[in-house]
């Protein structure tokens, strides 16, 4: 889909402009994220001209799907969600149809009477009146629907109106990608950065496809917020025909791959780290991913386990020292199950190279700050299945987050 009349005095033609738009509002990427994509193609533009972009277009995105939208089913699902901009909570009101088609949305500052009204104005200026309204419990939407929709059913219940609540998933997690913009600093590369060492080529024997196109997804997959499908989506774009389920089987292969060429290549370390850990959902129980990062934020160690105890932190301390130096000081919270495993461990070492463990939980500040770019790719999905998926999938960010604050060499 691209804009029906070539834009004036702009600088890039009207493929790159459309594509930018499009992609901002499609998936869950933050402006730099797509500078970054735009760049590995050969087109340098900054985060900013491309906000500029998708505010001064996206009307016009926006008639052109209007123009070319079905017409709704008499079937109506309204609900509403709060969201901050600029530290301010706001309203978003949103309607579906039965077959979840997007009506409208509409942001206001209150939740009340008045913004009901308005909201259902805007709706019936568009589409006929509906045969059926469905909403949550909120009183607000009585007298509105009454009034300007007199044979309308009005049904309010919260278990009927689980098909706009589904809707707002798409809106949370874009919303997460405008939280995090921001943060992550823009590498201009101009070239295509997937070259294939020789040696590693007999690890790509058996596929259909060629070595860059499968590295060029397994990364897009490691550095952005995409699910299968919507890489599938991409490669659509892109013409070519690739099934999310083989984009999966990718991840698994070559996430392992790139771990241990990470691994390799990691910088050395500070002497001073921070510990911690954070949570994960699996099959709606929550298991625990170990991280640690030295003073000046280079990862040191992730690790992913069931359970949070002594036995778990003994098993990422002894990963840390094994595949890195011995810290001269270890920052943690007021964990029992951390400080019992660090003790032992340090029992163990002579006395010149005691290790030195301060509980302070300003002190591990920096841990904590770094969980969000974890958090960032975690939140949109809904959990993971078995173990060994959310062990790989907890591997992409980590890996690719030690290549961007450039922790590895080239």
């Amino acid at each position: 889909m691209h804009l029906e009349q070539t834009p004036k005095y702009h600088r890039f033609p009207v493929s790159v402009i459309s594509h930018a738009v499009r992609r901002y509002h499609r998936f869950n990427d933050s402006y730099r994220d797509i500078a970054e994509e735009l760049a590995y193609r050969g087109t340098v533009v900054s985060h900013e001209t491309i906000r500029a972009w998708c505010i001064k277009f996206s009307t016009d995105f926006r008639n052109i799907i209007k123009k070319r939208e079905r017409q709704p089913k008499d079937k109506w699902h309204l609900d509403e969600m709060t969201i901050k901009i600029n530290g301010e909570y706001f309203i978003l009101w949103k309607a579906v149809d039965s077959g979840g088609h997007e009506l409208d949305i509409f942001l206001q500052k209150r939740r009340n009477k008045k913004s009901a009204t308005r909201f259902l104005t805007r709706l019936l200026g568009c589409y006929p009146s509906p045969r059926v309204a469905v909403t949550d419990k909120l009183r607000n939407y009585r007298k509105p629907i009454a009034s300007m929709c007199p044979n309308t059913e009005h049904r309010s219940h919260k278990g009927l109106n689980t098909r706009v609540e589904n809707a707002h998933q798409p809106v949370l997690s874009h919303l997460l990608s405008w939280c995090i913009d921001g943060v992550i600093m823009i590498r201009k590369i101009i070239e295509m950065p997937f070259h294939i060492a020789p040696k590693l080529l007999k690890h790509f024997k058996g596929f259909c496809s060629s070595a860059e196109v499968i590295m060029l997804f397994v990364y897009m997959k490691c550095r952005f917020t995409l699910s299968y499908r919507e890489l599938g989506e991409m490669a659509c774009i892109r013409g070519a025909a690739i099934d999310h389920s083989t984009l999966q089987r990718w991840i698994k292969r070559f996430v392992p791959l790139i771990d241990k060429q990470v691994r390799k290549r990691k910088k050395p370390i500070g002497s001073s780290w921070c510990m911690d850990e954070t949570y994960i959902k699996l099959n709606g129980n929550w298991i625990y991913l170990y991280r640690a990062v030295d003073s000046f934020g280079s990862t040191i160690e992730f690790l992913l386990r069931k359970h949070r105890d002594k036995v778990a932190a003994k098993a990422f301390f002894r990963k840390a020292f094994k595949n890195n130096d011995r810290p001269d000081k270890v920052n943690i919270d007021k964990s029992g199950s951390n400080i019992s495993a660090l003790k032992s461990a340090k029992d163990n070492l002579p006395k010149n190279q005691k290790i030195e463990i301060r509980q302070n939980k300003y002190l591990n500040n920096i841990i904590e700050q770094d969980h969000r770019f974890i958090k960032k790719r975690t939140k949109p999905m809904l959990g993971f299945k078995n173990f060994q998926s959310a062990k790989i999938d907890a591997t992409e960010p980590a890996c690719e987050y030690i290549i961007e604050k450039e922790n590895s060499y080239a």
